[in-house]
């Protein structure tokens, strides 16, 4: 029996097909607000017809400087971090920012104060790790972070100080991954609003950044965990023949 070596040329064909296919799957799952956020607000209505959607996927590659580090994009978080949707990313960021004030909402014993807390955030702290845990990894590294914004009895200061802990995690996150992804990943922050305003991030120390980082990725990596298990049992039970 002869055997077919299969062609170095082919072989890169193959490759790189795949490669394009896997990428084509990771963009499917990215929100049209964010292929095209950077756009004027009229023009971005105007392209969000699927006839101009690979277009924009195309110049978000260009925009973000990864069209030519497809496979490092493939390897990486990316399609996690996308399946998460825009608004599971921006609950991320909030979860994170929440985790660094720890200290400050197990102090709040008034149950309407939390529940309306938990209003304005978008994410219930009754049951919140932040205010349940005794012990865990997400536990150990917020404990090291110094807060820079001194929460008082102000809501405003709080949620204001959460929104901006959580965005200095997730850029902290960012900041761990691949030099040619940074700008990918920073192009997938959705708009965190407070009062109707965007949060800007501020830049944290040194020290703090390996924890804020290391937080944010043991967040995204139960919450990744609890969306499996929950697909898992929305998975209907098949019948034996």
């Amino acid at each position: 029996m002869t055997e077919t070596v299969a062609s170095p040329t082919e072989s890169r064909a193959a490759q790189r097909f795949k490669t394009l296919s896997d990428t084509a799957a990771l963009l499917g799952s990215l929100s049209s607000e964010r292929l095209g956020d950077d756009l004027p607000s009229d023009m971005a209505q105007k392209l969000l017809s699927p006839r101009f959607r690979k277009r924009l996927e195309r110049r978000f590659l260009l925009r973000t400087g990864v069209h030519d580090a497809l496979p490092d994009l493939i390897n990486s978080p990316a399609g996690k971090v996308i399946s998460l949707g825009d608004a599971g990313l921006r609950d991320m960021i909030v979860d994170s920012g929440i985790m660094c004030h720890f200290a400050a909402l197990r102090q709040i014993v008034d149950q309407v104060a939390l529940k309306d807390l938990s209003t304005r955030l978008g994410l219930s702290l009754a049951a919140h790790d932040a205010r349940r845990a005794v012990q865990g990894v997400s536990l150990d590294h917020a404990s090291r972070i110094t807060s820079r914004h001194p929460v008082g009895e102000n809501d405003d200061e709080l949620i204001e100080a959460i929104l901006k802990d959580g965005l200095q995690c997730w850029c902290c996150w960012i900041h761990g991954q691949s030099i040619v992804l940074r700008d990918f990943f920073q192009a997938l922050t959705p708009p965190t609003l407070y009062d109707g305003d965007y949060v800007a991030t501020e830049g944290c120390c040194a020290k703090d950044c390996q924890h804020r980082a290391a937080l944010f990725a043991d967040r995204l990596s139960l919450t990744l965990a609890e969306h499996g298990e929950q697909a898992e049992n929305d998975e209907p039970v098949r019948k034996e023949a």
